[in-house]
């Protein structure tokens, strides 16, 4: 099967569709809550691939993925404010 794969700049989604054009399912963009030595840290995709990495104040890893999910603005069922589909770990 023969697929053309852009993101969208303006909304930051990989946009993948067949030969056809027919639009198919976006891969999630990445997000992974990483435990230090005395803290937690957020490490995450944004928009141009790029990766970015943010200490978090949670100290349990309950609340720092809580923490997570605000900063990202993921709801419950897993996507952002834009409709972007996350895996977040």
């Amino acid at each position: 099967m023969n697929m053309n794969a852009q993101t969208n700049p303006a909304q930051g989604v990989l946009v993948v569709e067949d030969i056809n054009g027919a639009k198919l399912a976006a891969a999630p963009k990445l997000a992974r809550v990483v435990e230090e030595e005395d803290s937690f840290g957020l490490e995450y995709d944004n928009t141009l691939g790029k990766k970015n990495f943010m200490r978090l104040e949670g100290s349990t890893y309950e609340r720092a993925l809580r923490e997570a999910k605000s900063f990202l603005e993921i709801n419950e069922e897993g996507r952002d404010v834009d409709g972007t589909s996350w895996d977040l770990e």
